[in-house]
């Protein structure tokens, strides 16, 4: 049975019925079946997997009326929690983001070779675009060979495979010129993930900011100048209550003082962010610093 089960599928409980649950079946990965639980014993939005039908009776574990879209288990049955994959965040400079999971990479603001910045090399699947300037449109530094990522620039709402994004347009200036810069709140594997790109005011649209929700990780600029400044940042910050937030586009003078507002004594640079759903939960505006 064990091996019938991969690493990210974790076995919470083999009893007597919990709950004599009752819901839709609906198609989740290849060779599964996957029902939502409304019992007490489990959240509401708990996603519970049965590997196979067959599986589930070979092994004695349960039935499955797939006859029908509506199910009851009427035997002993096995409880399968999807754990998530595990997601990687690197800092590439300036406001340039690599988020890993599974065989998908996403590549946030990836800086051109016409930037001042140091350009990046890395393959992704998906690259977002918060503003058309060299400093964040480096679309062909994320390309695998010659294939292209899917490109995201500007509002709008998006679908790819397993990641839902939107977009959210606000007026800003950039280096000199009025632009149009793009907040991303992206959605994958359970946790929100908001990318509030070249942004140069806190003072966001109420209608956007009712439509972010619960914050995970917040990509947060802070250097000042053309973005937010450390004093607007860290008010931003407060505002959105995410449970992690990691600092952009700043200077060594910059990050101090913003850590130094926050209270933060989580100054040193990581190489990278390591982090499932069932590890944010627990955090409260927890400020991880990157190494670039």
């Amino acid at each position: 049975m064990k091996n019938l089960i991969k690493n990210k599928w974790s076995v919470l409980t083999r009893s007597e019925p919990l709950v004599r649950p009752s819901g839709s079946l609906f198609p989740s990965q290849e060779g599964r079946v996957g029902v939502r639980f409304s019992g007490a014993e489990l959240s509401p939005s708990s996603l519970v997997l049965v590997p196979t039908v067959e599986l589930a009776r070979s092994a004695g574990e349960g039935d499955v009326d797939h006859a029908a879209t509506e199910f009851m288990f009427r035997a002993n049955f096995l409880v399968i929690r999807y754990d998530g994959v595990t997601m990687v965040i690197t800092h590439h400079g300036g406001q340039c983001f690599k988020v890993s999971f599974g065989d998908m990479t996403l590549a946030f603001d990836p800086i051109s070779k016409k930037s001042s910045l140091s350009p990046v090399k890395f393959g992704a699947n998906v690259a977002f675009v918060s503003l058309n300037h060299p400093d964040f449109n480096g679309i062909d530094e994320v390309a695998f060979g010659a294939k292209q990522p899917f490109v995201v620039d500007g509002p709008g709402e998006y679908e790819i495979d397993d990641v839902t994004v939107r977009g959210h347009g606000i007026k800003t200036m950039y280096d000199g010129k009025e632009r149009f810069n793009t907040i991303y709140q992206v959605t994958l594997e359970g946790m929100n993930l908001l990318f509030l790109g070249a942004l140069g005011s806190a003072e966001i649209d109420s209608k956007i900011l009712g439509e972010l929700g619960d914050v995970d990780i917040l990509f947060l600029p802070i250097g000042g100048a053309d973005v937010l400044d450390v004093p607007a940042a860290s008010k931003l910050a407060t505002k959105l209550e995410a449970h992690v937030v990691i600092p952009m586009h700043y200077d060594a003078k910059a990050l101090g003082a913003f850590l130094k507002e926050e209270g933060s004594e989580n100054g040193k640079p990581q190489e990278k962010l390591t982090i499932k759903k069932k590890d944010v939960i627990t955090m409260e505006g927890e400020v991880v610093v990157l190494k670039a």
